[in-house]
């Protein structure tokens, strides 16, 4: 039974793609007043109401900065139970610290989790971990348990789980 899901933020929850320059030059000051560049990705919403509906547990694990994480899902009104942010570990994705701190907080196992990412980095750290995970887009590396080539077709598969 799936109790929790873990999803990346920028390019999975959200297109922030519009802002990629300046989340790679750390321009910070200027992104918080870009948000409006930004949408949720199609069939996030109707996903993440499902996954409430149900009680089960949403985590977002980024390697981007606490601060912008918690300000982009707070303006776009994604609710989340735990958050981990670059700052909250010392290793990062692909590295599993990540993800394991997150599973901690979700009070769950890694066999009770779905992980959802666009990068091989997201993809990678799930499965160290034993997380079934879900890779948006080519999957180049990092063998993810199945392959979607949009967030229009999660509901389908969290549903079947």
């Amino acid at each position: 039974m799936i109790k929790g899901i873990i999803f990346d933020l920028d390019q999975t929850l959200i297109d922030s793609s519009k802002l990629a320059e300046l989340r790679d030059q750390r321009l910070w000051y200027r992104i918080y007043d870009l948000f409006h560049l930004t949408k949720i990705n199609n069939g996030i919403e109707k996903t993440l109401e499902y996954i409430s509906s149900r009680g089960i547990k949403i985590a977002v694990v980024t390697n981007s900065r606490r601060e912008y994480a918690h300000k982009i899902l707070a303006y776009h009104h994604i609710k989340f139970d735990v958050l981990i942010g670059f700052s909250d570990t010392s290793m990062h994705k692909p590295d599993t610290e990540p993800m394991l701190l997150a599973i901690k907080k979700l009070g769950i196992s890694p066999n009770e989790c779905i992980n959802i990412g666009d990068s091989d980095n997201d993809i990678v750290s799930g499965k160290n971990c034993g997380i079934f995970s879900i890779k948006i887009g080519k999957p180049v590396m990092s063998c993810p348990d199945v392959v979607i080539t949009n967030t229009d077709e999660l509901f389908e598969i969290i549903r079947l789980r």
